[in-house]
């Protein structure tokens, strides 16, 4: 006789249908159930077989982690879109859950949701559970698995025990599992349709969809997640450690001639003083945080940038010459414009034409600075340069050299020709009169 458990095996194997399963059935029984009563039967039999196990956690006993399947993105200026894995943490006892946004999967990312999810929690659990994730198992097994070193540390040093979910099970740790499907709902939809420029404010609108859903009430339940937290849970987590696990790396390199330190890891530049070209310094560096040392002297400190081939730089690292130029580059026309109106209406006049001469406004921005140091030299000072604006507007023709002329010609201390757009022209055979375009 062949037994329900037979066919459910079956179909498990590639190729294998219902309809098969009912031909070789009706093999030995000729006279058995029709198509859709086959059916039925076994999707009882398959049901009675997936039944689940209501499991009861103790709290503050295990911390289920996870990252979600989908990513999400934020928009760099540089970059362009730049997409997200997602860390997901739930303690099952109150379904109390964390989530945050991490640039990759590796294991020092791994180790930087780990150590907020604790500070979040603001204690440790006795045991965080994972599926078999490849940041974190090196081996699989029932009964002993081998973890990467680096977890390995990371548990010894907040006091608690890792400890895997069986292959391919993850009914082994539902509430994660629920944690990811409702971080779909709650988190990835309301924020679908806005636009992030960092990961920081990625993370900080998941922080707060993660808060609103971690207090609203739970169905048929007179209490949220928070409260559960906080009445039943957080007082039997274990303290947190003094200092936080930190996965520290170090890179050697000297100083190129442009006076920055390549971090080969992520290939950007970052600045250092411009005295320390050709020596060989060291780079001690974090997720977050990247120090310069030469030999046992810290040079300076930055917040990591993983931009690749772009530059992190500080103007007091930057010879003389250079930061000139820097500031040069960073002057723009509401600048200019300011600085000529307190000259005077003329030279802010005449300054609006210099900038808009060129099709790129910045490539005029050399003739606006000779304006404003023309007007501070000692023998022309405001009142020529304004007059000279003034000759120079009549002309219409607007550049550097033009208000250089007048002033050197002494043009601006004669009378204008006249006033507004200048006198008319005299009358001259040459010219044509209106009825010409007719």
């Amino acid at each position: 006789m062949l037994r329900r458990d037979y066919f459910l095996e079956e179909l498990n194997k590639r190729g294998v249908t219902k309809k098969l399963l009912l031909a070789e059935y009706r093999k030995v029984y000729p006279d058995c159930y029709g198509y859709t009563r086959f059916c039925e039967l076994l999707d009882e039999a398959k049901a009675i077989s997936q039944a689940s196990m209501h499991q009861e956690h103790a709290a503050g006993d295990v911390l289920e982690i996870d990252f979600a399947g989908d990513k999400i993105s934020y928009l760099d200026k540089v970059l362009g879109e730049v997409a997200c894995v997602v860390f997901v943490a739930v303690l099952p006892y109150s379904g109390y859950t964390f989530v945050i946004a991490l640039l990759d999967a590796t294991v020092p990312q791994l180790v930087k949701a780990l150590n907020a999810c604790l500070r979040y929690f603001g204690g440790v659990p006795m045991q965080t559970k994972c599926d078999n994730m490849k940041q974190a198992v090196i081996k699989a097994s029932r009964y002993e698995p081998t973890f990467n070193e680096l977890l390995e540390q990371w548990s010894i040093h907040n006091g608690t025990a890792l400890i895997t979910a069986r292959v391919c099970k993850p009914k082994d740790k539902p509430h994660v599992e629920g944690g990811v499907k409702l971080s779909y709902q709650r988190i990835y939809a309301p924020l679908r349709n806005e636009t992030f420029g960092s990961i920081e404010e990625l993370n900080e609108a998941i922080r707060l969809q993660v808060e609103r859903h971690n207090h609203t009430p739970l169905q048929r339940k007179r209490y949220s997640r928070f409260e559960r937290f906080v009445d039943m849970e957080k007082g039997t987590l274990n303290p947190l450690p003094s200092e936080p696990f930190v996965v520290k790396k170090r890179s050697e390199r000297a100083v190129e001639h442009n006076y920055h330190f390549l971090l080969s890891e992520d290939n950007h530049y970052y600045s250092v003083p411009y005295s320390y070209i050709g020596k060989k310094l060291t780079a001690v560096y974090d997720t977050d945080t990247v120090e310069l040392y030469l030999g046992q002297e810290r040079i300076v400190t930055y917040n990591r940038n993983p931009r690749p081939y772009a530059y992190t730089t500080l103007p007091e690292h930057m010879p003389p010459a250079h930061l000139a130029y820097q500031e040069q580059k960073g002057w723009d026309s509401a600048y200019f414009l300011t600085q000529a109106a307190k000259i005077g209406p003329a030279t802010h006049g005449y300054m609006q034409g210099i900038l808009k001469s060129r099709p790129v406004e910045q490539h005029s921005f050399n003739g606006c600075r000779g304006l404003l140091r023309e007007a501070i030299k000692k023998n022309i000072g405001y009142a020529r340069m304004e007059a000279a604006c003034k000759r120079g507007l009549l002309a219409s023709v607007f550049n550097y050299k033009t208000i250089c002329n007048i002033l050197e010609k002494r043009l601006d201390e004669q009378p204008l020709p006249g006033t507004g757009e200048g006198d008319p022209l005299p009358p001259h055979d040459n010219l044509r009169g209106p009825e010409s375009f007719k």
